[in-house]
């Protein structure tokens, strides 16, 4: 979340269309989606044939090696979409710039969707051939939304969009956005997820077997739910005292299984770790409050307030993430001793090696959940398991060799890719790399100042549309800066800009009456400021006198 946040700018300020054909820039929407999706999926596709190996899978009845497999498949998946994900970010990003940012933010947007979009194929494509079962691409994504919305997925969207619309300073409308984020925060921790699940008919009432199942351990007053997805799992939600079975979980489990999951969620309502939890998600809600204001904190404080936004949600996130886990797992574990203890101790060892055994989840790792791992999960309920506390090792891709194989020539290409075509874009398009710099360096870095400094030596060459560009985002960004408006009249009078150059000198003139009123009023204020710019603004229509002066010197016969 943190790196969309950062690229939010693009979406501010004014573009150099002028510079380049709206067909070349609208291409592009077309174009970068498919490329990306390319450039993620086939990777993706071969490092799990990598992972995967060349020997034929192992049988269902020695499913924990396939799960083994999967586990080094996910992992390679990951590093690839890591990698490839960077260097379509960076070539999305380096190819806009620096001649316009119109579409940089809508290419950037479908760039992102169609990389989890080849993810999303990708892993459907694994997933028939090492779970054997025939499901569409939809499915799976249509299942991963459902289980992120579980845990409010519409709250994280909310506020990226937050993090994009907020402006670039603090007022009534930063205020309102972040009491937006803040209060649908709110409503997704106290029956949003719920209802949201409800709404789309995804989260259903349990039937009968169900809810007869959760009342017989105890849970005849919890609400009992079915989430309607094709992956076996259950969840608890102890702020609403309910409890969810997913379908495919229904179809695998017995009675007997059923009831004692039933018992391992009951037990979460009513843990005091879970209450815990519930406390520490607040602080997870203050990161994401800090990341989304990251913009108002940046133009107003500049680096200091980016850099303070950044360390402070850093350390919640740090906390939030080593503190939960403990808590988790001290809650998962009394779920387990419940769960044994309130029923058949091999009915609750057998339902996990079913839940385990559909999805393929690995047996010797504690997952970020805070589950123990499957061996040890089992041995706690006094069933030996079928497979070794730790599995023969597979060949794996993030073996030394394999990686650098795969991913530093990716990487070089990916960066060779980047130089070929933003250097074939600024040969074809016939603009000159110091003006294409310039362009670049006066839209997206340095102050006012500074900028109108690259507007100056823009005049000088003449180039006149470069200049309106420079000072038109410039004006913009310090509308009440006395002395932006000065010297940006100089500017414009030294281009030939007549008119626009008179109306920044009265402009200017108006904020040096304004400002001396200010200070007549407010006695503690530095009453040399308006002198000051006053004098400075005397200065620079006498530099626009020189100016027009030369000038009718230079065309007078």
């Amino acid at each position: 979340m943190a790196v969309l946040i950062a690229i939010a700018p693009m979406f501010d300020g004014p573009p150099l269309e002028e510079y380049v054909p709206a067909w070349v820039l609208w291409g592009q929407v077309a174009i970068v989606p498919l490329a990306a999706f390319l450039v993620v999926y086939l990777p993706c596709r071969w490092s799990a044939a990598v992972a995967s190996g060349p020997r034929p899978l192992p049988g269902t009845d020695q499913w924990w090696l396939r799960a083994e497999r999967f586990a080094q498949v996910r992992a390679a998946r990951f590093t690839v979409v890591v990698v490839m994900a960077a260097i379509v970010a960076l070539l999305t990003s380096l190819v806009a710039s620096p001649l316009s940012n119109v579409t940089a933010g809508l290419r950037v947007s479908l760039a992102a969707v169609a990389t989890v979009a080849a993810v999303y194929a990708a892993r459907a494509a694994t997933a028939r051939q090492m779970l054997c079962r025939s499901f569409s691409t939809w499915r799976l994504a249509r299942d991963h939304v459902v289980t992120l919305a579980v845990f409010g997925f519409s709250f994280y969207l909310f506020a990226l969009v937050a993090a994009f619309a907020m402006p670039a300073r603090y007022d009534a409308t930063t205020a309102a956005w972040l009491v937006g984020v803040f209060a649908l925060g709110v409503a997704m921790r106290y029956g949003g997820s719920i209802w949201l699940l409800g709404a789309i008919q995804a989260l259903v009432p349990a039937p009968r077997r169900v809810c007869d199942a959760v009342a017989a351990v105890g849970g005849g007053n919890a609400s009992v739910y079915e989430l309607r997805v094709g992956y076996a799992n259950a969840f608890a939600f102890p702020k609403h005292n309910a409890v969810a079975f997913t379908t495919r979980f229904l179809e695998i489990s017995s009675d007997e299984e059923l009831k004692a999951v039933a018992a391992h969620e009951v037990a979460h309502l009513g843990d005091p770790n879970m209450k815990r939890s519930t406390r520490l998600s607040w602080v997870g809600l203050a990161t994401i409050l800090l990341l989304v204001q990251l913009r108002p904190a940046a133009a107003t404080w500049g680096s200091t307030g980016k850099n303070t936004v950044f360390a402070a949600a850093a350390l919640f996130a740090i906390y939030t993430r080593f503190k939960g886990r403990g808590i988790r797992a001290k809650g998962e574990a009394h779920a387990d001793s419940e769960a044994a203890k309130l029923t058949d101790p091999t009915a609750y060892a057998r339902a996990l090696e079913n839940l385990y055994r559909d999805r393929l989840g690995t047996v010797r790792d504690k997952s970020w959940l805070g589950h123990a791992s499957l061996y040890d999960r089992m041995t706690s309920a006094g069933v030996t398991p079928e497979f070794e506390r730790v599995p023969k090792q597979l060949p794996a891709i993030f073996r030394p060799r394999v990686l650098f194989a795969a991913v530093l020539p990716a990487m070089t290409c990916g960066l060779l890719a980047v130089v070929a075509v933003t250097a074939g874009r600024v040969a074809q398009l016939g603009i000159d790399e110091p003006r294409a710099r310039l362009a670049y360096n006066t839209l997206f870095g340095g102050t006012a100042l500074e900028a109108l400094d690259a507007a100056e030596v823009a005049a000088a060459r003449g180039d006149a549309g470069l200049v309106r560009a420079v000072i038109r985002r410039v004006v913009e960004r310090s509308p009440d800066d006395i002395f932006v408006w000065a010297k940006a009249a100089g500017v414009l009078a030294l281009t030939g800009f007549d008119d626009d150059a008179d109306a920044a000198v009265t402009r200017a003139r108006k904020l040096v009456a304004d400002e001396a009123e200010q200070e007549r009023l407010d006695l503690g204020k530095d009453l040399g400021y308006a002198t000051a710019a006053a004098e400075y603004v005397d200065d620079v229509e006498r530099y626009i006198q020189s100016v027009r002066a030369s000038r009718r010197r230079a065309t007078t016969p």
